[in-house]
């Protein structure tokens, strides 16, 4: 039903960058229902914050704890990374299970 509707296309992921095809967008048989073309919207990014290390986190090559900033300006309450912002990211988790690590 997913591929009725929409289409691969390339995506960028905080933290990890361009992913080739790793997004999906509606067909164009359905761009009436797009907002992004409806209202000419632009999403902005922000970019990374250079004491982040969610993108190494992500992908496996550092735990949370070897963040500087983790525990102490990122927390849940001030998520700076992706991998803080939601309850299931791997910061905010490990913040909330393991913190004494």
């Amino acid at each position: 039903m997913v591929q009725k509707y929409f289409k691969p296309c390339d995506f960028e992921f905080r933290g990890l960058g361009l992913i080739k095809n790793g997004g999906l967008e509606l067909r164009e048989e359905f761009a009436n229902y797009d907002a992004s073309k409806l209202y000419d919207c632009e999403v902005k990014s922000k970019g990374e914050n250079k004491a982040c290390i969610c993108g190494q986190i992500l992908r496996g090559l550092a735990k949370p704890y070897e963040c500087k900033v983790f525990g102490k300006v990122c927390t849940p309450k001030n998520p700076i990374g992706s991998c803080m912002v939601s309850g299931e990211g791997a910061c905010a988790a490990y913040y909330k299970y393991a913190i004494g690590h």
